[in-house]
């Protein structure tokens, strides 16, 4: 579900297609031995995850990420339209794009 987040899927049907199409390199990753998991599953898993956590994670991962590169990098996030779960208050999915431009004032 993060790969096909960050390669610009936004529907979990297209997410099961995604993941399907992609299935030689999940599988260099881990086994998959079943396959991609149904976008039913994925649904429920979704439905299951702390979105507060997840941003959390995220944060963390930024301020490493932010530590080991030298330049700047510029972050966009938009909240996806019309995925918000009844009962909740906000998005699910949320895209981010990150933009890298490599300090280059000390090369020759």
């Amino acid at each position: 579900m993060l790969a096909a987040t960050i390669s610009g899927v936004n529907h979990i049907k297209v997410m099961e297609k995604f993941g399907n199409a992609k299935l030689d390199w999940f599988r260099s990753i881990m086994p998959y031995e079943n396959g991609i998991p149904s976008h039913h599953t994925m649904s429920r898993v979704r439905g299951l995850l702390d979105p507060d956590a997840l941003e959390r994670m995220f944060l963390q991962w930024m301020e490493t990420v932010a530590k080991s590169v030298e330049g700047v990098v510029a972050i966009d996030g938009k909240a996806v339209r019309r995925v918000i779960a009844e009962g909740e208050k906000r998005s699910r999915v949320h895209m981010v794009s990150a933009f890298f431009e490599a300090d280059t004032s000390s090369s020759p």
